[in-house]
């Protein structure tokens, strides 16, 4: 599948040029304010020579030896959303100042951990803009208001709709507005102001026209006035974003002026978020399936006996992931959330048929071993089967998916690994818990 590159935050001429033709498919740059964006599509997996993390990071070297701002960076886009920043750090509320000391304080600590690159903040990006201080007393002097001066303003740097004209058969307005070089802060002293009785006043006499350096991008959360401190974890690095947001949160602590708060964004915040879901679902999960099972069964420990895979099998998901370096992602627990479901069938199968074998009147192990020996070319087939279909997914043959690959590799091994569990450790617990049968035989 192909692989989109994000160049954000501002355009840099020529990055295209330095991709092979059969690497590049197609590329565009969008200019907005504040932000500018610009997208590289490459071509599809198998026509290229380098994955899109290689691309990525001979994209990110050559940016090294160019004097741009830090903020310019190469991500890979591959879909779904947006996880955010590795590192984002909101600085929530208080006065400007007292902000701003945060916002430099949480900066400086960041700089100086090791495997950190790139500390920035969304108020970096700054503009040159022209502010306008009214004078009270000369604007009473000549009966205006400061909504009269602020119309003029208006009328100045966006103009006025005086009428409108037809081309064709399209209806064109015509607006009324002050050429490009009178738009300046020295031109703009001269200009003149017309009173209620007729006068023309120049503009410095009312205000005083101050230039300023004002942020571009303005953010507030929950309410409240925010700077969002973002950073890039080196590639290479063992911090995780979460370690890393603990760390800062412990380091800062009471450190900050009174009505000034941090809060935790970013990956970190979508990994919480996450964990706070599967451990809502997972339970949820699991009870649903007891009780469908009990249901089936008419007994209450018989679907402990089909759940106890479970375990065995996630286990198996979680050094499966160890094994080959994957995270513990979203999509990895989803896999985990969807293999439980999966893994009982082979239990369920084969406990149904020992108590069919058992109502016909077989003994007990005798059952079991009968069950286990027709239900073992079934319960290999199907599972086999299934294993054999999900590894391209998870091994990226024919292209690398960055969301499904972990799904499909918590849900193929962990399906695999769990037949040895379903063959002989099902059987030897059913044995065990028919000792008893009027607590575990629901006959």
């Amino acid at each position: 599948t192909a692989r989109k590159l994000n160049l954000a935050t501002c355009p840099v001429y020529g990055v295209h040029h330095s991709l092979p033709d059969h690497e590049l498919e197609s590329y565009q740059m969008n200019y907005e304010s504040p932000v500018s964006l610009g997208r590289i599509i490459l071509s599809n997996y198998e026509e290229r020579d380098r994955s899109g993390a290689e691309i990525i990071e001979a994209l990110n070297q050559q940016l090294q030896g160019i004097e741009i701002p830090a903020f310019v960076k190469f991500s890979l886009d591959a879909g779904g959303p947006p996880p955010g920043e590795p590192v984002e750090v909101r600085v929530v509320g208080g006065l400007a100042d007292d902000r701003n000391q945060a916002v430099d304080q949480v900066s400086q600590w960041l700089a100086q951990q090791s495997g950190i690159e790139k500390v920035t903040n969304n108020e970096a990006l700054v503009d040159v803009q022209l502010k306008m201080n009214p004078q009270y007393e000369w604007l009473a002097r000549y009966g205006l208001t400061v909504a009269d001066l602020a119309a003029h303003l208006r009328i100045a740097f966006e103009g006025e709709q005086v009428t409108s004209t037809w081309l064709g058969d399209q209806e064109v307005d015509i607006r009324v507005i002050l050429d490009k070089k009178y738009q300046t802060s020295e031109a703009l002293d001269t200009t003149k102001i017309h009173t209620p009785d007729g006068q023309q006043v120049p503009l410095n006499r009312l205000v005083k026209v101050e230039p300023i350096e004002a942020p571009r991008l303005i953010q507030h959360y929950q309410g409240e006035r925010e700077v969002t401190v973002t950073a890039q974890i080196a590639e290479g690095s063992a911090i995780t974003p979460v370690e890393l947001s603990l760390s800062l949160l412990q380091a800062m602590d009471g450190k900050f002026p009174a009505g000034v708060s941090l809060d935790v964004g970013g990956e970190a915040e979508s990994t919480n978020e996450t964990m706070s879901g599967f451990m809502v679902a997972f339970p949820v999960a699991m009870i649903g399936i007891y009780f469908v099972l009990a249901l089936m069964f008419n007994s209450m420990l018989q679907p402990l006996l089909v759940m106890a895979v479970i375990p065995f099998a996630i286990v198996a998901a979680m050094l499966v992931l160890l094994v080959h370096l994957q995270p513990l992602s979203l999509f990895a627990l989803v896999g985990m959330l969807g293999m439980t479901g999966v893994v009982v069938n082979n239990s369920l199968v084969l406990i149904n048929h020992i108590n069919e074998l058992r109502e016909e009147g077989m003994d007990i192990v005798e059952a079991v071993t009968s069950s286990a020996v027709s239900r073992l070319r079934p319960i290999l087939l199907t599972s086999t089967t299934t294993v054999v279909g999900l590894l391209p997914l998870a091994y990226g043959i024919g292209g690398t998916d960055v969301f499904m690959g972990p799904m499909s590799l918590t849900l193929g091994y962990g399906l695999l690994f769990s037949l040895p569990v379903v063959l002989i450790v099902t059987p030897v617990l059913y044995c065990f818990c028919s000792v008893k049968p009027t607590a575990c035989d629901h006959k």
